[in-house]
Formats: structure tokens, C-alpha cells, sequence
């Protein structure tokens, strides 16, 4: 039997081949905990609630299936278990994806704004963490810097994702209308309910051109979207703008990268630009080894 083992802001998974959950083992409900569990596994350590996870599976001919390969032959060498590597995993990508559903199967009572606000947590202290983390070594700081943006832009299609399906409930023509996604969840945390929509609103937002302004408000007398509350807009007002906030910290990293590349890398910098610059630095594991 092949048991995918899957890693979240929430704890380690077990899955079958089909997605379905067969076990979970959480980390401690305290952010700080959870992030320094989780850069640990990221690091290949095997920590406590990894093995709590595969001892569930104790006597069974069970294969463990995971993406990173240090952290499958630690865990080999650990528990004297059969591991085996795929990546990318498209049971995990699929758990990712997913991710609200499945805490929900296991950790009863978290709501809908406590599970994103914890969520941005645990991504935020992790950003800042792997920015710091390598020190006094420019080039791997620019490599976490990279793997940083790359988890913020995952997050950021996660919930960017969510709002858009969330507020289609309300006002799916909006959708179609707007394509960027921090444009939209900027309307949706500033505006909320469609009856608030007026031309002069929208066009104080960012990123918002007079022809979509006029799309937009050609939609929203018609729209086929049902009537909400201000009580259920609020929630989702509250998750727009956290997203809305998520984007401003990629352009922070963003800018970061840029920074670092004109001092670490001047001439790769002036070359290819900075985040193509810092993207190679990042796939080769240091400017060393991209020279």
C-alpha cells in the first residue's frame, strides 16, 4: 500500500492515492511552535509528529510516498520504513489545494477567518524566518528570498482562488470583468456588496482602467448574483483584504531580491534583471555554484 505523506501550515498528512485522508497528526496550536515544526521538515528532520503519523501505520506493508528527498531518507534511516520519491506529487498538489477541506476533517470548531488568519500567520513568520535564516551568506539569503516568493505566490493563488469563488455567490459577473487577482480582492475588501459600487469608488482604486470601471458598472445592475448580508460580506471583506495584504509583502520580498541582486550580483542583475537573476542564483544553490 502507497501512503502519500503531505506537510501544511496545520501538520503532516497521510493519503491515499486517491486523495483521501486516512491519518493526521497536527502541530501545536501555538504559531511559533508551528512554524519552528515546520522549517525542521523542511530541513529534513524528522520531528515528533512525523513519527507519531507513520507509527499509526505500524505492522502494515506500507510504502511511504514524499516529494522531498532528504526528508524520505531520514525518515528511511529513522523508522526503518519503505519511502519512495515523487515530485511533484500530484496527490499533494491536490491536498494543497484542498487544504481548508481536509483541517476541517480534524480540527472541528476553526472557522473560516481563524483558519485564514492562521494561515497568514504561519506564511508570514515563515517568510521572515527564511529571509533570515542563512545569515551572513548574501547569495543563500537571496535563495530564500526566492523559495519565499515562490510560497507567497502559492498562497496568494489559494485564497486569491477562494475569494473570487466566494464572492461569484454574490456577483459572478465580476469575475469575467476583472483578471487580475489583486485588483480583485482589493474591490472586494474596500467595496463589498455590489449596491456600494459606484464609478467614483472604483476608480479611486488602484489598477483599475476607465473601460473595465465602465464593464463593471454595466454588470452590476443586471447581475444574476444573489442578495447578502452585511453580516456574510463582512467575513469575506475580512479574507479579501488579508489576501490584498499578502500581495503587498511580495512586492516588500520583491523589492528585497532586487536589492540584494544590485549588491550580491551586479552583473547578472545588469544582464538579466534582477528576479531572473535571483531565480538562477536560486536553482543553481548560490552564486558560487552558478558560476
Amino acid at each position: 500500500m502507497r501512503i502519500y505523506l503531505a506537510e501544511s501550515a496545520f501538520g503532516v498528512f497521510a493519503l491515499d492515492q486517491d486523495g483521501n485522508l486516512l491519518a493526521s497528526s497536527l502541530w501545536p496550536e501555538n504559531v511559533s511552535s508551528a512554524v519552528e515544526k515546520i522549517i525542521q521538515l523542511q530541513e529534513g528532520g524528522v520531528v515528533e509528529e512525523l513519527v507519531n503519523l507513520v507509527d499509526k501505520f505500524k505492522g502494515q506493508d506500507v510504502t511511504f510516498v514524499l516529494e522531498d528527498d532528504l526528508l524520505a531518507r531520514n525518515l528511511r534511516d529513522k523508522m526503518y520504513v519503505k519511502v519512495e520519491i515523487e515530485k511533484p506529487s500530484g496527490v499533494a498538489k491536490k491536498f494543497r489545494m484542498a487544504l481548508r477541506d481536509y483541517v476541517n476533517r480534524v480540527r472541528s470548531g476553526l472557522s473560516e477567518s481563524e483558519f485564514n488568519e492562521l494561515l497568514w500567520e504561519i506564511n508570514t513568520q515563515l517568510t521572515r524566518i527564511k529571509i533570515k535564516e542563512e545569515g551572513e551568506k548574501r547569495d543563500k539569503m537571496i535563495v530564500q528570498a526566492v523559495f519565499s516568493l515562490d510560497d507567497i505566490d502559492n498562497t496568494l493563488n489559494l485564497f486569491s482562488t477562494r475569494v473570487r469563488e466566494w464572492y461569484s455567490l454574490h456577483f459572478p459577473e465580476l469575475d469575467k470583468v476583472v483578471s487580475s487577482h489583486q485588483a480583485f480582492v482589493q474591490i472586494v475588501g474596500e467595496l463589498g456588496l455590489r449596491s456600494n459600487f459606484t464609478t467614483e469608488k472604483l476608480k479611486n482604486l488602484q489598477r483599475l482602467p476607465d473601460e473595465t470601471v465602465s464593464k463593471i458598472m454595466g454588470e452590476v445592475h443586471k447581475s444574476m448574483g444573489a442578495e447578502i448580508s452585511e453580516d456574510d460580506m463582512e467575513i469575506l471583506r475580512e479574507v479579501a483584504n488579508e489576501t490584498y495584504r499578502l500581495f503587498e509583502l511580495r512586492r516588500e520580498v520583491e523589492r528585497y531580491i532586487s536589492e540584494m541582486m544590485k549588491e550580491v550580483a551586479p552583473n547578472v542583475n545588469g544582464i538579466i534583471g534582477p528576479l531572473l537573476g535571483a531565480r538562477l542564483i536560486s536553482l543553481a544553490g548560490g552564486i558560487n555554484e552558478l558560476a
